[in-house]
Order: structure tokens, then C-alpha cells, then sequence
């Protein structure tokens, strides 16, 4: 079974993402802190944990290519204004 990280949306910046605890109540920028959450959880409760506006569920074995990936588009965003 799979463990998730849960990126707090709304309180990331860019290079800087932060992740919430499994009750979404605090957040933590390092990985060290972050909650890992179930697979079963997350699929649960998608709304919660995964909605996209103000929250995405990440797998945690895959949080590194992640920040990676998402820090590329956040540069060539920048690089289009």
C-alpha cells in the first residue's frame, strides 16, 4: 500500500511547498515533519485530500521528482511574464 504527502496549496511558494499533517490542520515545509498518509485514507476522502484547489496528494516515494517537476514549471511560468 501506498503512502501519500499531502501539499498544503494555498500556503506553498514557489521552491518552497509545504506539506500538511494527516488531519490538515498543520503544515510543515520539510519532508521530515510531513505526515504520511494511506492510500486508503486519501481515496476516502478525495475532496479532502486531493481537490486541487487547496490540497494535492502526492506519493511519497515519488515527492522527489515531484518538487523537481514542479519547480521546472514554476520557472518557465516565470520566464513567460
Amino acid at each position: 500500500m501506498s503512502n501519500y504527502l499531502i501539499v498544503d496549496v494555498q500556503g506553498s511558494r514557489a521552491g518552497q511547498p509545504k506539506f500538511f499533517s494527516a488531519d490538515l490542520r498543520a503544515s510543515t515545509t520539510t519532508l521530515q515533519h510531513a505526515d504520511h498518509v494511506p492510500e486508503h485514507i486519501v481515496n476516502s476522502d478525495l475532496e479532502r485530500y486531493d481537490n486541487g484547489a487547496t490540497t494535492r496528494a502526492v506519493l511519497a516515494d515519488r515527492i522527489g521528482s515531484w518538487l523537481q517537476n514542479n519547480e521546472q514549471q514554476e520557472a518557465c511560468h516565470d520566464s513567460h511574464h
